[in-house]
């Protein structure tokens, strides 16, 4: 290559050079504000800000090596079946025994249909607040967390002798309770009345008029699980006043009341 060739091609090279040492600078820059708290790289979205939970959960926000005790929602698989809900202890339900000591409440299918996608809606809201995963209603056991059982259970008691017509009413009034106030009713409930054969008395009774018969708000039928699938229709809950004026309004997202009571 002749003399004038060489300084030619070192000519050219110069600009190319002079790129890559721009790129090298503005690497090192990215490194040094990843090191004093700056980031590299897409940000996180919402899915991945969320709060997640190291314990795995079936069901709804139930986990075993956390608590053994729960609800087990077992859904029927025929239409003429019946719901039934179970307070378990130790174990899954098994056996008459267990029918017998702690299942409290059964319903027929067209009543469960009726609450089970606002169930459902309630349920998974809180468990993705937690940083759990959702779940969704299937044929067979259906495990769930023991705070969120007993609310529930709570909406179970209200419309298991009530008008099938009312169950919209029982869903508005349940959804203006805090997670506290349904505790509440739950425990208050389970003393006296909480075998499932014990409908229509006491404070089961007082559960179906309160949540049936006491509207805090004007309120309109939500569909089934068989119309809000065909509509593909999601309905926001109205904002109501409480059944109890003395507890606090300001409630929000209750992360908390998914495996324990707060102090």
């Amino acid at each position: 290559m002749s003399p004038r060739a060489s300084r030619r091609s070192a000519a050219d090279a110069v600009p190319l050079v002079k790129k890559a040492l721009a790129r090298k600078r503005a690497s090192r820059k990215a490194v040094g504000a990843a090191t004093d708290g700056g980031s590299v790289g897409p940000p996180e979205t919402a899915a991945e800000s969320r709060p997640r939970s190291r314990f795995r959960t079936v069901g709804f926000g139930h986990s075993a090596e956390r608590e053994a005790h729960h609800f087990v929602v077992s859904v029927p698989r025929s239409a003429t079946g019946e719901v039934m809900i179970y307070e378990v202890f130790t174990q899954d339900p098994e056996g008459p025994a267990l029918d017998a000591a702690n299942l409290r409440s059964r319903l027929d299918l067209g009543r469960w249909l009726k609450v089970a996608d606002a169930l459902e809606e309630e349920l998974n809201r809180r468990l993705r607040t937690a940083g759990l995963k959702a779940s969704h209603w299937k044929a067979g056991l259906n495990p769930v967390a023991r705070l969120l059982g007993k609310e529930l259970t709570v909406l179970a008691w209200a419309i298991e002798d009530a008008e099938p017509s009312l169950a919209h009413v029982a869903i508005q009034n349940w959804r203006g309770l805090a997670p506290e106030e349904r505790w509440w009713l739950y425990t208050m409930t389970a003393a006296q009345t909480g075998h499932h054969a014990k409908r229509n008395v006491g404070w089961r009774k007082a559960v179906r008029y309160a949540l049936t018969e006491n509207p805090t708000a004007p309120v309109t039928a939500l569909p089934t699980s068989a119309e809000r699938r065909s509509r593909a229709l999601v309905r926001e809950p109205q904002e109501q006043a409480s059944l109890f004026p003395e507890a606090s309004e300001e409630r929000g997202p209750y992360a908390p009341g998914i495996w324990e009571e707060p102090a």
